[in-house]
């Protein structure tokens, strides 16, 4: 194997590494920055959107309440 050929699979292998690590460490997150996560959240929410997510379907849960309040117009 030639070393272009080298390079460019070690290159390739690190870049890959190095992504997984990144994603990792972010899903990682403390718990003070998951409460501000969620005060930020709720905050944009509106009244309707948080009873529609305590009175949801389990079955829509792939659904924002943006999109369901679209189906219920339709």
């Amino acid at each position: 194997m030639n070393m272009k050929k080298i390079f460019k699979r070690t290159s390739l292998l690190l870049a890959t590494a190095l992504i997984g690590v990144t994603a990792t460490v972010q899903a990682q997150k403390s718990p003070q920055d998951m409460d501000r996560f969620i005060d930020a959240l709720m905050r944009r929410m509106t009244v309707e959107e948080k009873i529609g997510q305590l009175n949801r379907d389990r079955r829509d849960h792939h659904r924002s309440g943006k999109e369901q309040r679209r189906g219920q117009e339709d």
